[in-house]
């Protein structure tokens, strides 16, 4: 594997880059997990191995200092020299001094899709992310949301709405420095704020300061195979937080065309398997397993179905009027 330039690298927008540019003193509930990646990279076996790292994208690791202590760990181990200038190292240039190292050593990879992880040769562990816990999502909404004069107190005329926004972040890092950041700069306290709430897919879809957020889940869906986009973008038609019945929407898949058949098996086995490849891409979660350990029922992410909801109108493949689907 030839080694990669930081003039090369920085040629590539990949925007899930933009969740390095995270403050670290702005970023909570990853000590543990971090902890726990570094203590497998850098005790882990002699031989060739790789670690997968399983959900959307997070800041633990994808942070300046898990890069700096996995290589200064790795250097110290093999008894390696630690450059004088670790310290001030850019990302880029950790990044490439860790690809030199781990060349024919090991393997660290993220990825969304957990079937993928799970089939990886000499794949020694693998990391599910865990969504913040609440009260580490709070702590983090409020430090972006209320910095500087309230020093990061929610205000207690906001704080019934700043939960119920909160809520759509679903303890998505990511997401929620990015709202908290946007409304941050929102005056008119509640009138505004409500505004986000209500109309957050407007909001994902013109407001620069959700740019990368947006870009970061859009990639999710633009990078779904042809014969999953019209059954995600289906998905845009049930409501918030409803939850889906996994045989109602085999057969709604099925009746609106867009299960091909496939040799061999019947058109509900087919549409089971898109629905068990959506779940491993992590884009439908799902919230019950019956006896047989299939999926009984799942949701869409509050934030990805806004997402498909912007996308549904953008291709006219569903209208909503006042909450009624109009094909």
């Amino acid at each position: 594997m030839p080694s990669t330039s930081s003039a090369t690298v920085e040629k590539w927008h990949d925007p899930r880059l933009a969740a390095l540019y995270l403050d670290e003193a702005d970023v909570v509930g990853i000590e543990n997990p971090k902890h726990l990646l570094v203590s497998w990279l850098v005790e882990g076996e002699e031989n060739l191995s790789s670690i997968s790292v399983v959900g959307m994208v997070s800041k633990s690791f994808a942070s300046t200092e898990l890069l700096r202590v996995a290589l200064q760990g790795f250097l110290v181990t093999a008894n390696e020299p630690v450059p004088d200038n670790l310290q001030s190292m850019t990302d880029f240039q950790l990044i490439d001094a860790l690809r030199n190292y781990l060349w024919r050593r090991r393997i660290i990879f993220t990825t969304r899709l957990s079937n993928l992880a799970e089939s990886i040769e000499n794949t020694s562990h693998v990391y599910e992310l865990q969504a913040l816990a609440e009260n580490e999502a709070w702590i983090l909404f409020c430090m972006k949301a209320f910095r500087g004069e309230h020093k990061a107190v929610c205000p207690p005329e906001l704080e019934e709405m700043s939960r119920n926004i909160l809520k759509k972040c679903e303890g998505l890092p990511l997401a929620i420095v990015a709202i908290g950041g946007l409304l941050s700069k929102r005056k008119n306290g509640g009138l505004e704020w409500k505004k986000v709430h209500d109309c957050l897919a407007t909001e994902l879809k013109s407001n620069d300061d959700l740019g990368s957020l947006r870009r970061i889940l859009q990639l999710s869906y633009d990078n779904l195979p042809y014969y999953l986009k019209q059954c995600y973008l289906y998905l845009s038609v049930f409501p918030e937080d409803y939850l889906i019945k996994r045989r109602k929407l085999i057969r709604l898949w099925i009746v609106e065309r867009f299960v091909e058949e496939k040799q061999g098996f019947t058109m509900e086995e087919v549409a089971e398997e898109y629905l068990n490849e959506l779940v491993n891409r992590i884009l439908i979660q799902v919230v019950e397993m019956n006896y047989f350990n299939r999926v009984k029922t799942c949701r869409v992410h509050d934030l990805m179905r806004e997402i498909i909801q912007m996308k549904s109108r953008e291709e006219s493949f569903v209208m909503m009027a006042n909450g009624t689907r109009i094909s």
